[in-house]
């Protein structure tokens, strides 16, 4: 039985539970950096938060391409190149965050931006593929 999941859309419940609960924590971390922005403290806790997020997508997509090695899944090279080039992206936003040479809340707008539009577009073609292969 599904429980219930109270950050990821709707739309992008793939219907394995490991998976879509792993999703649900990446959209949560999403919700923090969102009232890390809106605090007037942000930028020590979007640093934090931008660290957890880096620690949980590896997590999160090492156990995905476990998955997909277990089950022997066919496009699982193509996903993995996918996986790393929006770690690559993420650590050079972190990176750029730690630098001080611009301003740390447009970087910090900047990276919640791109990770949340690349996770909801990844999730809604790449897993979405991978969930149907599942099935």
């Amino acid at each position: 039985m599904s429980t219930t999941k109270k950050h990821i859309p709707e739309t992008l419940i793939l219907g394995n539970d490991s998976i879509d609960s792993e999703h649900d924590v990446l959209f949560s971390l999403f919700d923090k950096i969102q009232n890390a922005l809106d605090n007037s403290n942000y930028m020590f806790d979007f640093e934090e938060i931008i660290g957890e997020l880096v620690s949980y997508v590896s997590f999160h997509f090492k156990n995905e391409e476990k998955l997909m090695t277990k089950l022997g899944y066919p496009n699982q090279l193509w996903h993995k190149k996918q996986h790393n080039l929006m770690k690559a992206h993420v650590h050079g936003y972190l990176y750029r965050f730690k630098s001080d040479k611009e301003s740390q809340k447009n970087i910090a707008i900047d990276i919640n931006d791109f990770i949340k539009t690349w996770l909801i577009n990844h999730i809604a073609k790449e897993d979405m593929t991978f969930a149907n292969y599942m099935k």
